[in-house]
Parts: structure tokens; sequence; C-alpha cells
């Protein structure tokens, strides 16, 4: 069980909605598009430590991104040894409409996520995530170097 994020283009709806939700944004803020299939594959692949695995559908798809990389974990009877990935998100798209994916969401490493969303904000402009469970949003531009929402995003590196 985790939290699940949503994904969606800034525009002025989304910008009405920080400043309801108490988020400063920059005076000057890029809208954004939702990102095609092609962009989405594009900066899944991005990754060299990671391995994509992809589900098509017939209007959406889903993909899976995992590290490479393993971590030990608490062993669990019957399993003497078990490990997890490093870093494992899971990206679904359900439709893709004529401007690109549309419900778009993410479940997994939030850390990873953000970087695959600032990764897909440079293709496509601003883009704004929020958890399923609060609502609060996160706004994710191409010239920031962390997401902006109303407090710090703390575990973020951006050096992935």
């Amino acid at each position: 069980m985790g939290i699940s994020y949503l994904l969606l283009p800034v525009n002025d709806e989304m910008q009405n909605y920080a400043d309801q939700s108490g988020v400063v944004l920059p005076d000057v803020t890029p809208e954004g598009r939702f990102p095609t299939a092609d962009e989405l594959l594009a900066v899944a692949n991005s990754f060299p430590d990671h391995q994509v695995a992809r589900v098509n559908h017939k209007e959406g798809i889903e993909l899976t991104i995992e590290s490479y990389a393993h971590v030990p974990m608490v062993p669990i009877p019957p399993f003497k040894q078990t490990s997890a990935p490093a870093s494992r998100l899971n990206i679904s798209v359900r439709s893709f409409g004529p401007h690109g994916a549309e419900n778009v969401s993410f479940h997994g490493d939030a850390d990873f996520m953000v970087e695959v969303i600032f990764r897909l904000a440079q293709r496509c402009g601003g883009l704004v995530f929020f958890a399923t469970d609060d609502g609060l949003p996160w706004f994710v531009l191409p010239s920031e170097k962390a997401p902006i929402g109303v407090g710090a995003w703390t575990i973020f590196d951006n050096n992935l």
C-alpha cells in the first residue's frame, strides 16, 4: 500500500488552485501539456541503471521503472533472504488524446517520481502533481531545481 499521485499540466485552472492552496509560484509560470507516449517512454528509458517493463493497453500504457540495484530486507518467513529494488515506480496512463496522455498516475518511490516529472517538464513545460489522499499541489517547472508547494519537498535531491 502507498500513496498514488496524479499528474496534470500547468494551466490557468492549476495556477488558481495554487493560489487557493497557498502555493507561491514565480511571476512567469510556464504552461504545460500532457506528455505523449513517446515522451513517456523516452524519459522512462533515460535512466541507465533501471529497467523498464511496459504493458500495452488499447488506449493507454502501464510502465514500471525499477532499479537494477537491490537492497536487503528483513527476512520474511518462509523466505530466508529477501531484497527489493532500490527504487520502483509504476506509471499508468489510461488514455491518450489528441494532445498527449490523459489520466496519468504514479505509484511508488516519490523522489524517483519527481525526477521523472522533472525530465518530462523539460519536454512538456510546467506540470503539477498531487497525492490522491491530500490533493496538495506540487508544481514542477523546467527552470526550477525542486518542486514548488506549500512547504519544501525535503527528500528530493535531483541527482538521479
